[in-house]
């Protein structure tokens, strides 16, 4: 998971560099609004070092979401994800990133493999069309749909 998961990250951030999308905000403008909003963390809270680690993290506001720049791309490259979900299930790679890396979380290890699976086939389908390749019917291989899209029990 995390080996595909840097290459999609990778992939991504290749993508927002090429078309400017690192950043939300002009870091003139950004500048305006991270004192603003450092200001009132000073002004609400009263522990000095818990304002100052909200303050640290107000940077990371300027950035777009890993979200809103992977939709960008696989709507530019006609990438489809869907269908490697059970019916009406949402995008769930980057909560299953959060939870194994960044909230230390236990992920049942059924959905780990599933998500790592997803995961393959849209990096897969990603680098194919990038490439300039439509066909992508081995993209999961046969079979794989069915394991996918079923609910966990």
């Amino acid at each position: 998971f995390a080996l595909y998961f840097l290459a999609l990250e990778k992939l991504k951030d290749i993508y927002a560099l090429n078309r400017g999308l690192e950043y939300n905000l002009q870091r003139k403008n950004f500048e305006k609004i991270k004192e603003a909003l450092g200001a009132m963390i000073d002004q609400k809270l009263t522990s000095a070092t818990t304002a100052e680690s909200l303050k640290a993290k107000l940077i990371e506001l300027n950035r777009p979401s890993l979200k809103t720049i992977l939709f960008k791309m696989f709507d530019e490259y006609s990438v489809h994800w869907k269908d490697l979900y059970p019916p009406k299930r949402p995008f769930t790679l980057i909560n299953a990133r959060d939870r194994l890396f960044h909230r230390s979380e236990k992920i049942n290890p059924g959905d780990l493999i599933k998500e790592t699976h997803r995961l393959k086939f849209i990096v897969e389908r990603l680098i194919l069309k990038m490439l300039g390749w439509d066909d992508l019917s081995h993209a999961p291989y046969k079979g794989w749909h069915g394991f996918l899209q079923k609910a966990r029990e």
